[in-house]
């Protein structure tokens, strides 16, 4: 009886948690067609004040044969990645990426005596992470269910440390931008001479993440 009782607490314990991080992210809006389903975070902090902005900017996602999943919130590393995966990766399975615009926390994991960042962490949904998830340091990567490489791309637009207090006015001048560039009304448009990636996997294992 009392071997049942701990199982059921352990249980009520893992769907607690599970809960409480789909509650941390609301559903905003689903484009209702589109070929390539990818998810925008938006910090919860800034939403309402790039709203329009960021409408735009999914408009033309769409036009673009784009399934946009829009979502607000914030918390740890897991909590993000819990929701990326349960809610929508794991429904349907069918998720190319994700867009995190605003301040959200980044993992960092252990390579020789240093943590270094890595956005792999959320890119890895089925893979094993091993270290602390309250402070999003951990000291390994394992395959676990699936294998130690991306399901999906994860971009950022996270201005904050560059534009300090300017972070709003920072995002609405991009994605006016971003709009401008996609009608072909840029200015002085880009060249395409060059493109910066980095091709490294931030662990000892080999992966080509290319």
């Amino acid at each position: 009886m009392k071997k049942l009782f701990l199982s059921l607490a352990v249980a009520a314990g893992l769907l607690l948690t599970a809960v409480s991080s789909l509650r941390a992210y609301d559903e905003v809006s689903t484009s209702s067609s589109g070929n390539n389903k990818i998810l925008i975070v938006v910090n919860q902090g800034i939403y309402s004040s790039i709203k329009d902005s960021l409408n735009q900017y999914i408009s033309d996602l769409e036009a673009e044969n784009y399934q946009v999943i829009l979502v607000t919130g914030g918390g740890t590393a897991k909590t993000l990645k819990e929701y990326i995966r349960d809610s929508i990766y794991n429904n349907g399975k069918d998720l190319q990426g994700a867009i995190l615009i605003g301040t959200f926390p980044a993992a960092k994991i252990k390579v020789g005596k240093n943590y270094i960042l890595t956005e792999l962490y959320y890119m890895d949904l089925d893979g094993t992470w091993t270290g602390n998830d309250k402070t999003g340091k951990y000291t390994a990567h394992s395959s676990g269910s699936g294998d130690i490489e991306p399901e999906i791309w994860v971009s950022r637009l996270s201005p904050k440390q560059v534009s300090g207090s300017s972070e709003i006015a920072f995002l609405k001048k991009y994605l006016t931008k971003n709009n401008d560039y996609r009608l072909g009304e840029l200015d002085s448009p880009p060249d395409h001479k060059g493109l910066v990636y980095l091709d490294d996997d931030s662990s000892l294992n080999t992966v080509d993440l290319t």
